[in-house]
Order: structure tokens, then C-alpha cells, then sequence
């Protein structure tokens, strides 16, 4: 049996695949006219980065390791690509590959769901930490940007000292 109630890692992990992930996106949808600029891309990907090393850190033979990993990785890939269309038809690609992330976030999130019991012997407090200190870096460094994710990344602080 496993516990994803409140304020464990596996809730944790939870909160990140079904709310800041989620989050995250909903800010790219409110920017994909114009995009970010490098510095500001910059940023992000560096937070994204953490995110997939923080995750790559475990042992190789972990599920972990061996399923979300690769759809992070996919996920940051995409990122890169989000920012990266010029032009007219910029905003329109940017949709696109926004639909792709969330596809790779989808895929993420039912492996997740489906296999809770292996996910939450991998899992440690060290991870999460990772996890939320690279997104709650960045929702500060770019207040006006990713609103939503700070909202996220506080719901999660808040819930946790619960």
C-alpha cells in the first residue's frame, strides 16, 4: 500500500504532474503571441533543467529514472522549440507545440496515476525539494510572467505545512 495523502513525497510528486506542470503551461498560453525573450527563456530553461536533472539524480534501475525522465526531458525539448518560432506564423506554431507539451504532460501524468505504488518507493523529500526550489526560483525571478505558477508553487507550500 502507499500514502499520497497530504504532505508526502508522493502527494508531492503529485501536485507537481497535475498542478504546476499545468500551471506552467497556462503562463505559455497567455505568451505565445509574443513569446519571451532570451534572457527571460533563459530562465526558464535553466528551471526546467533543474527539474529533469533533480529527476535524471536517481539510479538508473528506477522507474523514475528509466519513464518520467524521458518525458522531461521530451517536455523541456519541446520548451526549447516553444520559444524558439519567429515570424507571422510564430504564434500559431507556438499553439502547437504548446498542444505537444501538453500531450508529453499528459503522458506523464497517467504514468504517473497508474503505477503510484512503484512511484512512491523512489521518491524522497530531497526530490521534491529539488523540484519546487527550481520552479518557485523561477516563478520569483519572473513574477510577471508565470502568475500561475506561483500560484501553484504556493498552494503546494501552503498544503504541505498543513
Amino acid at each position: 500500500m502507499f500514502d499520497a495523502s497530504q504532505g508526502t513525497v508522493l502527494w508531492g510528486f503529485n501536485k507537481f504532474r497535475s498542478d504546476a506542470l499545468v500551471e506552467l503551461l497556462n503562463d505559455l498560453v497567455e505568451l505565445e503571441k509574443v513569446g519571451l525573450q532570451d534572457q527571460k527563456c533563459t530562465k526558464v530553461r535553466m528551471a526546467l533543467r533543474g527539474v529533469v536533472d533533480t529527476v535524471g539524480s536517481v539510479s538508473d534501475q528506477s522507474w523514475l529514472k528509466s519513464f518520467v525522465w524521458r518525458d522531461l526531458k521530451e517536455f523541456e525539448q519541446l520548451y526549447a522549440i516553444w520559444n524558439s518560432h519567429a515570424g507571422d506564423e510564430a504564434p500559431a506554431n507556438r499553439r502547437d507545440t504548446l498542444r505537444q507539451m501538453r500531450r508529453r504532460r499528459n503522458r506523464l501524468a497517467r504514468k504517473v496515476r497508474t503505477n503510484q505504488l512503484v512511484l512512491s518507493s523512489e521518491l524522497d523529500s530531497r526530490l521534491i525539494s529539488e523540484i519546487y526550489g527550481s520552479l518557485e526560483e523561477l516563478s520569483k525571478s519572473l513574477p510577471e510572467v508565470f502568475d500561475h505558477l506561483s500560484l501553484a508553487v504556493n498552494r503546494f507550500h501552503k498544503l504541505k505545512e498543513r
